[in-house]
């Protein structure tokens, strides 16, 4: 068994990506289509895709959360950048 990347289209029209394991191209198109997904490439991963950024998930139907967050983040560099020094104490070394 190996492990393919994948490249397909959902039924909402989104695009999909990841990675597969099975014996080849031709079987884990068909798991993707049992899946419910248009498979649009399964093969080696393409050059350049090696880098991946993972961000935290915040859920559905949790936007006060994320709008909660991302302004404590932004004060928070506010307060670094007008005061010179971490706005969050620093763990002893």
């Amino acid at each position: 068994m190996a492990t393919f990347f994948f490249r397909a289209v959902a039924s909402d029209g989104k695009v999909r990506s990841g990675r597969l394991t099975g014996e080849n191209e031709r079987i884990v198109a068909r798991e993707l289509r049992k899946q419910g997904l248009t498979p649009v490439y399964v093969g080696v991963a393409p050059k350049g895709t090696s880098f991946e950024i993972k961000l935290p998930s915040f859920g559905k139907g949790r936007r006060k959360d994320v709008l909660f967050f991302t302004q404590e983040l932004a004060h928070a560099a506010h307060r670094r950048d007008s005061t010179g020094s971490a706005p969050f104490p620093s763990p002893a070394s």
